[in-house]
């Protein structure tokens, strides 16, 4: 990726927003914004090291949690798909995409065109 930062516009407003980047040693990155009262609000991964955003974890709601993933599927470092994590739910453990199944082997059994379990 070299000593170069990516552009990150976190909150969709069509500017880049500053963030704290943690770099690892096998070249992927995590990039963590803050919002105004100084809480994670979004964290950023780069798992290859491209400098390009692959997926991303929001607080879409604004309570200090982040409940939704956002993936970019193509490559291209814009996030395709979202898939929004269940907070009531007394299992934690996964996400669920909208057809609220289980996580399942990376395919798409719902129809719904989310992955069940994207990182599998």
């Amino acid at each position: 990726m070299g000593d170069q930062e990516p552009w990150i516009d976190f909150d969709g407003d069509g500017s880049g927003d500053e963030y704290e980047a943690d770099m690892n040693s096998d070249g992927s990155a995590e990039y963590t914004h803050y919002n105004d009262e100084g809480e994670v609000d979004a964290v950023a991964y780069d798992f290859d090291g491209d400098g390009l955003v692959d997926a991303m974890d929001v607080d879409t709601d604004g309570d200090g949690k982040l409940d939704s993933t956002q993936l970019d599927e193509d490559g291209d470092g814009y996030m395709d798909t979202s898939i929004t994590w269940d907070e009531s739910s007394s299992d934690s453990s996964a996400p669920t995409d909208s057809s609220n199944e289980s996580p399942g082997d990376g395919a798409d059994e719902g129809s719904d065109s989310l992955l069940d379990n994207p990182f599998g």
